[in-house]
């Protein structure tokens, strides 16, 4: 019995799927620790973010162009991988949060009481008038 042997194609996709793998893992994890937070992140927190997703994403480019065959052994390549998946996730959920966010009325026009008066023109919807 031989022990089936990989083409290097194969192990650099299964190499992919498991840096996939971690990454989407990550963005979930982090996506639904949106539940447990106080409140959003700060605009100057998410800029502060995105820089290191823009790094760890660059460092991932950089060592998978420069050394396409090992790149998979070191296990900063994965931890860029983890970092990029939780800062996309945390990113997400609060751009969604701030834009909703937006979109709230302000505190003095909750539970207000509007009275709209108005005279109709022309038309209706009564049967038989025409």
């Amino acid at each position: 019995f031989a022990p089936p042997t990989f083409t290097h194609c194969q192990l650099l996709r299964e190499n992919m799927v498991n840096r996939i793998t971690i990454c989407l893992s990550c963005f979930c994890a982090s996506a639904i620790s949106a539940v447990f937070w106080q409140k959003l992140p700060s605009t100057h927190s998410m800029a502060l973010m995105i820089a290191i997703l823009i790094i760890s994403v660059t460092i991932i480019i950089f060592i998978s162009t420069t050394k396409p065959a090992e790149h998979h052994a070191f296990p900063e390549v994965l931890l860029c991988w983890a970092v990029s998946g939780l800062l996309s996730g945390v990113l997400w959920v609060a751009s969604v949060g701030h834009f909703y966010y937006a979109w709230q009325l302000p505190q003095g026009k909750i539970q207000q009481d509007v009275t709209i008066s108005g005279r109709v023109v022309s038309g209706g919807c009564v049967f038989g008038t025409a």
